[in-house]
Formats: C-alpha cells, structure tokens, sequence
C-alpha cells in the first residue's frame, strides 16, 4: 500500500475512503471501515510516519556511504546493514543525538540482534527509536537539524498513538482479536483470511501477535515508504 489519505474524519459505523497515492498516480482502493473512530484518524497521518522513516534510511544510508536502486524487496530494505559503530552517526543526520551504548541499550531484549554479530541493520534503527520514545516521550535529543528532530519525533509519536489504540487491552501485544476488531471490515462475512493475511505483514516471527517493535517496523509497509524502492 502506498502512502494513504483519508477522505475525512470518521463517524462512528461510517467507512473511510482511502486513496494510495503511488508513483504519482491515484489508485482509489476499497472503502476500509474501522470499528473504532479513533482508529481512522491515524491514515492522514501516515505520510508524517512516511517522513520519519526517510529521515532514519537517509541518515543510515548517509553514514554507511551506500545507496539503494530501485527492485529492492522489503526483507532486503529492512535488513540494509552497515557497521553498528555507525548507528550514532546515522541517527545524528536524522535530527538525533544518541550514542551507540544508547542504541545496543534499547535494542538489548531485541530477538533481532545477534549475540556475536557487529553489523546493525535498518530495522534496528527504527526499533531503538521507538522504543527510547516509547519508554520516555521526551526521551530523544535533537542535534543540529531540529526540524528533522521534531519529524522524526512526531512520526514516533504517531507509531505509539496507532498502536495503543489497536491494542486495546494494554497487554503490550496486539492479538488477532484485537486487530480483527479494529479492521472489521477487512473480512467478508465470516471469512478473516484477509485480516490475517495483513496481520501477518506485521507479525515478524509468527507467534499470532503483534509486538511493539515489531509495528513500528511493519507500518513501514503500510505508510508506503517501503514501496517507493520498488
């Protein structure tokens, strides 16, 4: 899915329109209905997510002096890697001031990282983010480019706001249930193979729950940045 519009703000049982802008052409797609009103506010919200991420790949990309063409999979983009000594550089381009002990502290109970591996890759950058935000709203400093600061922050911001709203119990996971109610009309009927055919895009490792990280990833597929390197 590209970046994504909504048409208005939602009433309650009303559907929200979404567009997918991509490659500068407009493809209007199916009328997506949330059960919740929150929820549907978050779509004019993604090209702001969309924003945040490119300052975080810019930056990565700037630091480990490499660039990426077009036809690059997801899996490839999410894995783009470089020396992990360069984190604190990428994040410094991006608007942020972290050390590289600060980045290896919130990715520590991260599954992702590997015990002897000295690479780090995208994805990480992304979920060390998120979770020092997460864990503190004020938790990030700015280093010289403050307006990249204030976009990357306010993507975050967003990220955390869609997530809590999606998993309404506050377990820190998102179940199927929980995803299933906040996009009812995702199914047909009785049919939920589409609403777990788009949880699973976020659904990493396969345990039928979504983890915070593991959203902040995954909404890059669905905010439509991943999408512009195809």
């Amino acid at each position: 899915m590209g970046a994504c519009l909504s048409s208005g703000p939602a009433k309650s049982d009303h559907k929200v329109l979404v567009e997918c802008r991509h490659d500068e052409n407009t493809v209007k797609l199916k009328s997506y209905q949330t059960t919740r009103n929150a929820l549907a506010k978050y779509y004019l919200q993604f090209p702001r997510i969309n924003k945040a991420y490119k300052h975080l790949f810019n930056g990565w990309c700037e630091a480990i002096g490499k660039s990426v063409s077009s036809g690059v999979s997801e899996s490839e983009l999410f894995n783009w890697e470089g020396p992990r000594q360069k984190g604190s550089d990428a994040l410094s381009r991006a608007g942020i001031l972290m050390t590289n002990e600060e980045i290896s502290k919130a990715l520590s109970s991260e599954i992702t990282i590997e015990k002897d591996d000295n690479t780090l890759r995208f994805k990480h950058l992304i979920i060390a983010v998120g979770e020092i935000l997460k864990a503190d709203v004020n938790g990030l400093k700015p280093s010289k480019d403050g307006e990249k600061y204030n976009e990357v922050k306010h993507g975050f911001k967003i990220i955390q706001e869609m997530f809590a709203a999606i998993d309404e119990d506050g377990s820190g996971e998102i179940s199927l249930e929980e995803f299933t109610e906040a996009f009812a009309d995702l199914s047909h009927g009785d049919d939920k193979g589409i609403q777990e055919e788009r949880m699973a895009e976020l659904d990493f490792n396969k345990d039928k729950e979504i983890s915070y990280p593991e959203f902040c990833v995954g909404l890059s597929i669905w905010a439509g940045f991943v999408h512009e390197f195809a």
